[in-house]
């Protein structure tokens, strides 16, 4: 896990996209360029944010935040995806968007890390099903569950010192689904030629 906080964990995204995006473009044409070029702006956009967050966590005396932020080193090398076929849709049933926040909102971090494995399985089977990837959109969800399920240890040791900063950064999360979703739709016809953007561009997010 990083110790360099939310500001820095953004620097290194942007940095990695950056330096993939002429391979996606040769491989991927004009719509990985311009897809690439997206995510680099979203990610530039969040760093203010970032460094309230960040500001914020350091006043704890828990590694909330920072220790949930995976090094973007682990990121997969680009050129690692591989098409795999479609599967029959055993999708569980979906756990909508305004449930998630609504019980990030108001019920407790447990309960909102379970809403979010739940939404996790059907996004992960409707991928499978589909073929069509989901990765930023699966990241966002992982990250905000690792967040809750870790929050909620937090809040215990300190006493719900940090339930607030938990609560926002499950809902800072939930609130780029969205966004990132639409990303992974317009990416669909890049990933159907076999090139790897976003899905190699994300660390693997580790169970709570």
């Amino acid at each position: 896990m990083s110790d360099a906080g939310l500001t820095e964990h953004l620097r290194d995204a942007i940095r990695l996209n950056r330096a993939r995006r002429a391979g996606y473009r040769r491989r991927g044409g004009l719509r990985a360029d311009l897809l690439s070029r997206a995510l680099v702006a979203a990610e530039r956009a969040l760093l203010p944010a970032a460094w309230l967050l960040d500001r914020e966590a350091r006043r704890h005396p828990v590694p909330i935040l920072r220790a949930e932020l995976v090094p973007m080193s682990e990121a997969p090398p680009a050129g690692t995806f591989r098409p795999g076929a479609a599967a029959p849709d055993t999708a569980p049933v979906r756990v909508s968007m305004s449930t998630l926040v609504h019980i990030a909102w108001s019920d407790s971090l447990e309960t909102a890390g379970v809403a979010l494995a739940a939404r996790i399985d059907h996004e992960r089977a409707r991928s499978t099903a589909t073929g069509r990837l989901r990765p930023l959109t699966v990241h966002l969800l992982e990250s905000a569950r690792l967040s809750a399920a870790r929050g909620a240890r937090y809040a215990r040791q300190t006493g719900g010192g940090t339930r607030g900063l938990s609560r926002r950064i499950v809902l800072g999360h939930l609130a780029l689904v969205p966004f990132a979703r639409l990303l992974d739709r317009l990416a669909a016809p890049v990933h159907a030629r076999g090139v790897g953007l976003f899905v190699d561009d994300v660390p693997p997010i580790p169970e709570p």
